[in-house]
């Protein structure tokens, strides 16, 4: 019997189309070489590592972001907490101005930090500066502002609108203390008392009207000279002139303490009065 050649197919790929899967799989091969130089030379360049993702001088890690060199920002940068590394100092450097701000959840802005070419602005309801063990040195609020120190120094003028409470007011070493209120009073008061001393010059005080001294117990002046000048001088009675019940003089026991006693007669005291 013979064998006739209608029944016969021919297994696999052969000819042109056995080419083409050949050089189909040579480029996916050549493509999947590339991809993967690639990631290789991106991962090198970044310095990826374990830890995370070395860009340069940028470390990308779950702690954060660190930057070991100088990094320019031309944007907006929001975080939460900005260190330097180590004992380094943090530069923050701007040919502009420098904006913080601080907004609540509803992006209202809470507090802020505006620092100009020639001025700095801060906007808050609270300022407090402290020091390194936590305490206050100087508070400013919409009320008062209080200074947590032993001395505040004004090397110049000072204006206060308002009130003034403080343990102590020296003056300068060299130079005189003045207390000058332009178009109002001057009100001086302490709960347990008022000193005034001057070491080495003179106390003055001086108004263009009345100068009035009160107290509910007793007025002390303690000094080897006390002068009144510039009294009027009247006539005695002795010179016709009749005595007035409402005209007194004015008397001095040993210890110095003033009292008064008629104006005519002499100044006698009744044993009680000069102890």
């Amino acid at each position: 019997m013979g064998r006739g050649r209608t029944g016969y197919q021919p297994a696999g790929i052969y000819g042109w189309r056995k080419q083409c899967l050949y050089a189909i799989t040579l480029f996916i091969l050549v493509v999947v070489i590339m991809n993967l130089a690639l990631t290789v030379w991106i991962l090198r360049v970044l310095n990826f590592d374990i830890s995370g993702l070395n860009m340069g001088t940028i470390t990308i890690g779950s702690s954060g972001i660190s930057v070991g060199g100088r990094t320019e920002l031309v944007r907006s940068l929001y975080v939460n907490n900005v260190t330097a590394a180590g004992m380094k100092q943090l530069n923050i450097t701007s040919k502009g101005d420098i904006t913080l701000k601080s907004v609540s959840n509803t992006a209202k802005e809470t507090s802020g930090l505006h620092i100009g070419r020639r001025k700095i602005d801060v906007t808050c309801e609270e300022f407090e500066i402290k020091d390194l063990s936590g305490h206050s040195k100087l508070k400013v609020t919409d009320k008062a502002v209080t200074y947590g120190v032993n001395e505040v120094t004004y090397s110049g003028k000072a204006v206060f609108n308002g009130s003034i409470e403080t343990p102590n007011i020296r003056g300068p070493s060299k130079g005189s203390l003045r207390l000058n209120s332009a178009s109002s009073t001057i009100e001086i008061y302490g709960r347990e008392g008022v000193h005034i001393d001057a070491v080495i010059g003179n106390i003055e005080l001086i108004g263009e009207g009345n100068i009035i001294v009160g107290a509910k117990k007793k007025i002390s002046l303690n000094g080897t000279a006390i002068y009144i000048q510039n009294l009027n001088i009247v006539s005695s009675a002795s010179n016709g002139v009749s005595a007035r019940d409402d005209v007194y003089q004015l008397c001095m026991c040993r210890n110095g303490r003033l009292f008064l006693a008629p104006s005519s007669g002499i100044c006698a005291q009744d044993g009680q009065i000069c102890y």
